[in-house]
């Protein structure tokens, strides 16, 4: 939804604000490639590395992360769009909220996703 208030603002601010989105969604589309690549490594791992496995809940709660991770990344990959639709909404609470806590959790699941999977992967190869 394009707001009138959206005209107000100078050409360069909008610019800069479609720049920011762009680098926004490339962000995300990484973010969502890593996770997905993590998942197929864990099932690599659990299959062909570690015969008898220790502590296995790690890889339950890696493979959570990652999955909270794709998940939270396509939201605010979404809310983006959204506000890319209208740019003084961002400035808002209407989407800037969820688009901001989405994206914590995004990071805050795939790093929780990261240190479980090192931990479990340090414990069974020492």
């Amino acid at each position: 939804m394009v707001d009138d208030n959206e005209d107000q603002l100078p050409m360069s601010e909008k610019n800069d604000m479609v720049e920011f989105f762009k680098g926004t969604a490339d962000h995300f589309k990484h973010l969502t490639t890593l996770s997905s690549g993590f998942i197929l490594v864990m099932a690599m791992f659990m299959s062909k590395v570690f015969d008898n496995p220790s502590w296995t809940w790690l890889v339950a709660l890696s493979l959570f992360s990652f999955i909270v991770s794709v998940v939270s990344s396509l939201v605010a990959h979404a809310y983006y769009i959204d506000c890319l639709q209208g740019f003084s909404d961002f400035l808002g609470d209407r989407t800037g909220k969820p688009t901001v806590v989405s994206t914590i959790v995004a990071w805050a699941a795939f790093v929780l996703g990261i240190v479980s999977l090192s931990l479990f992967s340090i414990i069974n190869l020492l």
